[in-house]
C-alpha cells in the first residue's frame, strides 16, 4: 500500500486514490515520519532503515519492512537506495535476497558521513541502471559507488 501511494505510474498520477489518507495512517502509527505536502509522486527513493526490530514480532516486522522495499523497487523500477545504520536488519535482507540486492542498493554505515554520501552516490547510480552495495559491513563492495567520471576513466 504504502508503494502504491509514493510512487507514479506511466501517466505520473498516484496508483492509490486517498493518498494523504494512507499517509496520515502510517504517520500515526509511527511508521514513517512526514515534513511538507505530498504534491508529486517520487521517481527515487532512498529507505532509510533503523535497528533491526527485536521482540517476539521481530522476524514477521522485518520481513515486513523487505516486504515494502520488494514493492517500491517493483513500482519504481528498482530505482531504490536501502540505508542502514549498520549491515544488519533490513540492509543484509535486501543483500541476502539475489532477486531484490540485483536491483536495489544498499548502504550500510548511513549514521556517518560517508554513507549519507555513498547513498546519495548510490541512488544517482541506480538513475543510471546500476546497484551496488556499499559500506563497511558484510556484502559492501565497496565504501563508496565511483563516479561518473572515475569509473569510466576520464
Amino acid at each position: 500500500m504504502l508503494a502504491a501511494v509514493l510512487v507514479a505510474d506511466k501517466a505520473g498520477t498516484p496508483q492509490v486514490d486517498g493518498t494523504r489518507k494512507v499517509l496520515s495512517a502510517y504517520q500515526n502509527g509511527g511508521y514513517i515520519g512526514l515534513d511538507g505536502d505530498l504534491k508529486t509522486p517520487a521517481d527515487v527513493v532512498i529507505v532509510v532503515a533503523g535497528a533491526p526490530a527485536t521482540g517476539k514480532d521481530a522476524k514477521e516486522r522485518n520481513a515486513a519492512a523487505l516486504t515494502v522495499v520488494s514493492r517500491l523497487d517493483v513500482a519504481l523500477s528498482g530505482d531504490v537506495v536501502v540505508a542502514g545504520l549498520s549491515a544488519n536488519g533490513l540492509v543484509s535482507s535486501v543483500r541476502d535476497d539475489a532477486s531484490i540486492a540485483k536491483d536495489v542498493s544498499t548502504v550500510d554505515n548511513a549514521v556517518t558521513a560517508y554513507g549519507q554520501v555513498a547513498a546519495v552516490m548510490a541512488l544517482v547510480e541506480r538513475l543510471g541502471g546500476k546497484a551496488g552495495h556499499y559500506g563497511i559491513g558484510s556484502g559492501a563492495t565497496s565504501l563508496l559507488p565511483k563516479t561518473a567520471s572515475a569509473a569510466s576513466g576520464s
